[in-house]
């Protein structure tokens, strides 16, 4: 299906909401409003303090639940996000801002800190004792449930830099909901089966600091299409009315079993003819490694926000106010792209300034060598012209030079 002039401007609109007219986007439902009132009130970002409060929606929903649409496409409901800021931008504070802001029936269970990708297994997985005392692995929780969360993403480049470990590969497992772990050749080893746990994963970031979120590996690999991206910094003023305002209670989601007792939430029409696009497109090569995945996580946005609305199936709204979200993420992420370019033109023009300074230096010992030389021999008595037949090619080239700058007499 082919897009009309009107329906691409309708999607552009929709997707810059967030930006141009933010008033329709937090004024649409009363969670969205308390959201960003609680935001204004502690004087965070309320974009951010909205991806957080998405990330928990997502994290309550049974691990059982999947997406489908009838154009073949089923993906998992687990996601990641990052959040954007500077140093003491109040990363670390987003998530109780969060639990104030808004509550939900079966709160989701903390976060987890994990070293190792082999790490977030451990917290879902576990060596437990039969009745016949033998050890078998079951899961360590009733909600099959996980949330990982790293304070600076300069410790996920450690970890993912550091030899053996696999924390990106499996963060980007975790996220699609595919098999976690492994057997070993022991014969040892954990695994999460495919499709049959709940897992958020959420990552602090500073700009000129997730390299290992966007560099050119990262890039080529999709791996930043799979986030969310939050922009932790905001222009509000600290209002006068400081009063504690009342967070938004999420109401119990009645969820509804479909096909062999499996509960799905279903796409829309609207969403099966993107998910159609979407693909034809994929096809004729036309979407980007960045991009990949942009859909699915827009789809994932979607159902946290029907979460966040107490209901078991998907609204049109839902899918509209998911595309402003994602136009925020896009251009957070956009903005934590160049801050990375900055990064990497500035480390380049250091290395080049650095590889001349050192060039020069070897040039001026280079340099001093010939004067020196030209010193011993003059004072054992030879004129200039009889000491510089004395030095090398080399030697009496830089001598040559060092006589047309006037740094020598002849």
């Amino acid at each position: 299906m082919v897009k009309t002039k009107q329906e691409l401007e309708e999607h552009r609109r929709q997707r810059r909401m967030l930006i141009d007219a933010p008033e329709e986007f937090w004024n649409a439902r009363p969670v969205l409003a308390a959201i960003r009132a609680n935001a204004i009130r502690t004087l965070t970002a309320p974009e951010a303090l909205l991806g957080a409060v998405l990330m928990r929606a997502l994290a309550v929903v049974p691990w059982e639940v999947t997406y489908r649409s009838s154009v073949g496409v089923r993906t998992s409901l687990n996601a990641a996000a990052v959040l954007c800021g500077k140093s003491g931008g109040g990363k670390t504070m987003l998530e109780s801002a969060a639990r104030e802001a808004v509550t939900f029936p079966e709160e989701p269970r903390g976060f987890s800190a994990v070293r190792s990708g082999e790490a977030v297994v451990a917290t879902l997985v576990g060596w437990q004792k039969g009745e016949d005392k033998r050890p078998y692995p079951g899961w360590l929780h009733e909600d099959h449930a996980v949330r990982v969360y790293f304070d600076e993403v300069g410790k996920l480049a450690q970890l993912g830099g550091r030899q053996g470990s696999t924390i990106l590969e499996y963060l980007k497992e975790g996220v699609s909901g595919s098999d976690l772990g492994g057997q070993r050749s022991d014969g040892t080893g954990l695994t999460a089966a495919a499709g049959e746990y709940r897992a958020t994963f959420t990552v602090a970031a500073q700009p000129e600091r997730a390299e290992v979120l966007l560099n050119e590996d990262a890039v080529a690999g999709g791996l930043p299409g799979r986030f969310l991206w939050f922009w932790l910094h905001t222009d509000e003023r600290l209002p006068d009315d400081l009063t504690p305002v009342e967070p938004f209670a999420v109401p119990s989601v009645a969820w509804e079993f479909a096909l062999d007792d499996v509960p799905e939430v279903v796409a829309l029409p609207e969403m099966d003819a993107e998910h159609r696009e979407h693909k034809h497109r994929a096809n004729r090569g036309d979407v980007s490694a960045i991009d990949g995945h942009s859909l699915l996580v827009r789809v994932k946005v979607a159902v946290a926000l029907m979460v966040l609305d107490g209901r078991a199936a998907l609204t049109s709204e839902d899918w509209i106010l998911a595309n402003a979200v994602m136009g925020h993420s896009d251009r957070t992420r956009e903005r934590m792209q160049q801050a990375e370019t900055d990064r990497a033109r500035r480390a380049t023009e250091r290395q080049a300034d650095l590889a001349v300074a050192l060039e020069d230096r070897a040039e001026r010992r280079k340099e001093q060598t010939v004067l020196d030389r030209m010193e011993v021999l003059m004072k054992g008595g030879l004129t200039f012209p009889q000491a510089q037949q004395r030095l090398n090619g080399n030697q009496k080239t830089i001598l040559r030079d060092l006589v047309a700058r006037g740094m020598v007499t002849a």
